[in-house]
């Protein structure tokens, strides 16, 4: 990244409201002229002992030790490096930055970025339009209320439709300056079959889920179906020069403060899940952008939130998808747990059928992953054979291997001694040792 010039470093500092910026995430006591008192976000306390000073844009905690300036505030609180920090606080004034001795492949890189995202931002603005006030998104308006989605919050999530005929979306590009190439970079348009040289629009008949990075800048779109026939059910952007499958989580713009403000993210599979907990007031939540876990989106949680609570489909492959997690997020520091939706449901079925008070309730007491862990191993066992018992000691190995001594652990061993009729003590030399021999026939 480029260096940004001081002069600008400055303006943002002067542009900003550090004890706006503060209360965004801890609520501010005045403590004296010119000074105030919170609950330091960085360890846990009950009684306030962080500094504010908004005047000179400083913070200290007396209890941890952490302070710095308004950019590393934002530092800590985002996850973010400097030029991030200052990047941040820059949209959030509206400054537009410079960078000095900049060669020129490198500005010329920036500048086209800038006009992509310009394209992408201006493309969503068409879709949303679209499923506002045109008569054909009147079909895509009812399946969203028919699936109990506020519409005040579809809009704050810029949601949108993508009509059926037609390509106004590179007629409309195209009118307003921009290349063919800039538009098929920015995936709002593609090429026919076998690479002939006919242009469309990328996206028909969908309802469209922007899909943001953390500065809320639109980097592509998830698109639904909205016919039941209509395959496939999602079409995402495809990679490109802003938009990488398997970077990003979906509404982290959205969740971030509130995720900063609790230690907690939920991850959850669907854009619809995401917005149903919201609209039940866990604002904390994420979701994967159509892809598989990724150790990319493994570190966006990480910066979001200490703690992550999975809440994925109950289905096999929602199963394995939080035993990846767990893999993926071993050494990272993440504490995982799991919420296992009832009767299978998803959030947004959930919110449909029972309710947002059954959704909030749902979320109420996550499970210890490790405890998940040993149910799934356990639940998908044959425990009736020796052989199948060897096998489920097999899988149960590597997950004891990762539980820290204490109550869970020894709960767990419980637990799965008696599934599997051993006593604990037999249970525990077989984990600590190899894996027991297969028996084969008399």
């Amino acid at each position: 990244m480029a260096r940004i010039a001081e002069e600008d470093i400055d303006r943002v500092r002067d542009a900003t409201d550090f004890a706006a910026l503060v209360e965004q995430r801890c609520e501010l006591q005045r403590a004296g002229v010119g000074s105030y008192m919170c609950l330091c976000p960085f360890h846990d306390e009950r009684t306030p002992s962080m500094s504010i000073k908004p005047d000179d844009k400083l913070f200290h905690c007396f209890g941890c030790g952490e302070g710095g300036n308004i950019f590393k505030w934002v530092e800590l609180t985002e996850g973010v490096d400097f030029t991030g920090a200052v990047e941040l606080l820059a949209d959030r004034a509206g400054i537009q930055l410079k960078t000095p001795d900049e060669d020129p492949e490198t500005a010329a890189r920036r500048a086209r970025e800038k006009r992509l995202l310009e394209l992408l931002d201006r493309t969503s603005r068409f879709y949303e339009r679209q499923l506002w006030e045109s008569q054909e998104g009147a079909d895509a308006r009812r399946e969203l209320q028919r699936r109990g989605l506020d519409p005040d919050l579809l809009r704050a999530f810029r949601v949108g439709y993508a009509p059926r005929r037609g390509n106004p979306v590179l007629q409309g590009s195209m009118s307003a300056g921009y290349a063919v190439d800039e538009l098929l970079a920015a995936g709002a348009v593609q090429r026919g079959r076998d690479g002939r040289d006919d242009l469309y629009d990328r996206f028909r008949r969908r309802i469209m889920f922007p899909l943001s990075d953390r500065r809320g800048r639109i980097l592509g779109f998830g698109g639904r179906a909205l016919d039941p026939d209509q395959k496939p059910k999602y079409i995402n952007s495809s990679d490109g020069v802003v938009y990488r499958k398997g970077r990003h989580l979906f509404a982290a713009h959205i969740a971030r403060k509130q995720a900063a403000r609790t230690g907690e993210v939920i991850l959850c599979e669907g854009y619809t899940d995401v917005i149903a907990l919201h609209q039940s007031g866990l604002t904390n939540a994420v979701g994967l952008m159509g892809t598989a876990l990724t150790p990319e989106q493994i570190a966006a949680l990480g910066k979001l939130a200490p703690s992550v609570i999975l809440a994925l489909d109950a289905d096999r492959a929602g199963r394995e998808a939080m035993l990846r997690a767990a893999q993926l997020a071993a050494g990272s520091g993440l504490k995982l747990r799991v919420v296992l939706m009832p009767d299978g449901m998803d959030p947004a079925d959930l919110l449909l059928k029972r309710g947002p008070e059954a959704l909030t309730r749902a979320f109420a007491e996550p499970m210890a992953l490790g405890r998940f862990h040993v149910g799934h191993v356990l639940d998908g066992s044959d425990l009736t054979t020796s052989e199948g018992k060897d096998r489920a000691i097999e899988e149960l190995r590597p997950v004891f291997a990762q539980q820290p001594p204490g109550v869970l652990h020894m709960e767990l061993m419980q637990l799965a001694a008696g599934r599997l009729r051993l006593d604990p003590a037999a249970l525990q030399a077989f984990l600590e040792n190899a894996a027991p021999a297969p028996r084969g026939r008399p």
